[in-house]
């Protein structure tokens, strides 16, 4: 609790006024704008996102974006304190245990989505809950017959609704496989609870039907549903980097890893691994494919938020640390019990010293760059406009202006990229624009804004190439 409330505090003190695109976090206004009106956002879908999400957009706190940032802040400083969980009961040291969590909680990675309307920092609770159950499973399979079979079902529930949060959730399975087979007597149980961890995805055909604003491939059929939670729109990017590049990403991902907990850091952790191949060597082999799954995903996915989602081997590695830590303050205390003191605050003080360090570069408590955006461009836009949009951070913002605070309604988004999409141009409220070329549309083609204008009875404007203003036909 206490470590959890160390990170929920500095998370607080930076945290995103309002929405931001700040740590890439573009997909914030769509996120916060389905949370808010329950929609479907794009593939693939997120129901657990925003089903929880919603909860978090009911609180009397700021604007929609600043409680969905909220959500997230609150899902890394759970995901702080259950390591710190963990750590304290498979090494019953808590000093070392709250260095790691708080190390965890620090890690520039974690923190940056611990302040902006993401999906990760839920990721990332879900990456260090599967991590206690692991451990838990070890002790679990001696236990009598009821709890054990209850701790299989959470097992399973889980990492279902992990998966509903996000597909890469997959890449957790190692732990999950390890879970079960401790608990092997009761896993049928286990795979009943990733049945019903998975039947939060009832939600995007049971909401579609309802035709929300937000409403991504309207699955309510099965090749629409698949479309969406296989995140067809997104499979190209998988494993799609050239192998040319494959060496200096590499570099790249050791210099992140290294960024997270420090060469110090990294040192103790191996310490802990190599102490965890005598006390527990599944657990290693688990926690260590994992986080290598999670590496060569995020190595090998061709966009430039890839790194994003090394998130949940940082569990891992936040789990070889504390054991790290615990072990170097068993051996001092051995020799010289205020050896052991001087350990045990520099665990403490080194992470806290780090988070001091790194506050300004994470401070998003004066990011104001979308509300910049929504004047610029809401306020210049005349009555009954039609919006063109090309890029993502300004459909899913104006979208967020729209659905969630319910500002300029009489305004038209339209997302030329989007248009090729049949579920896309049937939800458009007016489909003369809709039934243009979208060819022409991206490339500004004068007569068919006269034409969709005039059909409309509208005008027709797009982003300015500055993206912070509006050109409009005829103006």
């Amino acid at each position: 609790m206490a470590v959890g409330a160390v990170g929920l505090g500095f998370y607080l003190a930076t945290l995103a006024p309002g929405l931001t695109w700040a740590h890439d976090s573009a997909d914030g206004g769509e996120l916060a704008a389905a949370a808010s009106t329950l929609g479907i956002p794009h593939p693939p879908g997120y129901p657990t996102y925003v089903l929880v999400g919603h909860l978090f957009t009911l609180l009397p706190v700021g604007e929609v974006a600043t409680r969905t940032n909220l959500f997230s802040a609150v899902c890394a400083a759970a995901a702080a304190a259950s390591l710190t969980w963990t750590l304290a009961r498979a090494t019953g040291r808590k000093v070392a245990a709250a260095s790691a969590g708080l190390a965890l909680a620090f890690c520039p990675l974690l923190w940056s989505q611990a302040t902006v309307t993401e999906v990760h920092a839920l990721s990332a609770l879900f990456a260090t809950l599967l991590l206690a159950l692991a451990v838990l499973a070890e002790a679990g399979s001696g236990w009598p017959r009821r709890p054990a079979a209850l701790l299989a079902l959470a097992v399973g529930g889980v990492w279902g609704l992990s998966l509903g949060n996000h597909p890469t959730a997959l890449l957790c399975g190692p732990l999950v496989a390890l879970s079960l087979w401790r608990l092997r007597r009761f896993g049928l149980i286990g795979v009943v609870g990733i049945g019903l961890g998975l039947a939060v995805y009832s939600y995007l055909p049971l909401r579609a039907a309802a035709s929300p604003a937000i409403n991504w491939g309207d699955p309510r059929t099965p090749e629409r549903f698949w479309w969406v939670v296989s995140g067809a729109p997104y499979r190209q990017f998988i494993f799609s980097v050239p192998l040319a590049s494959i060496p200096q990403r590499l570099l790249a991902w050791a210099g992140l890893v290294a960024q997270q907990f420090g060469w110090i850091g990294l040192a103790v952790a191996a310490l802990g691994a190599a102490g965890l191949w005598t006390a527990d060597r599944s657990l290693l082999v688990a926690s260590g494919a994992m986080a290598s799954l999670f590496s060569v995903f995020a190595i090998g996915y061709n966009t430039t938020d890839s790194y994003l989602y090394l998130i949940p081997a940082l569990a891992c590695l936040g789990f070889w640390l504390g054991a790290g830590a615990s072990w170097l303050i068993g051996v001092l205390e051995a020799r010289k019990r205020w050896l052991s003191w001087v350990a045990a605050s520099l665990a403490i003080g080194l992470p806290l010293t780090a988070a001091v360090c790194r506050f300004p570069a994470l401070d998003l408590s004066d990011d104001h760059t979308t509300a910049e955006f929504e004047a610029a461009v809401l306020a210049q836009a005349p009555s009954e406009a039609v919006i063109l949009t090309q890029r993502d951070a300004h459909t899913f913002a104006l979208w967020y202006f729209q659905y969630a605070l319910g500002r300029r309604t009489d305004i038209v988004v339209v997302d030329t990229g989007l248009l090729g999409y049949g579920w896309y141009t049937a939800q458009l409220p007016h489909r003369p624009l809709a039934s243009l070329p979208a060819d022409a549309l991206m490339a500004g083609d004068a007569e068919a804004l006269r034409q969709a204008a005039e059909a409309l009875g509208r005008p027709v404007c797009w982003i300015s190439s500055d993206g912070m203003g509006l050109s409009c036909e005829g103006q």
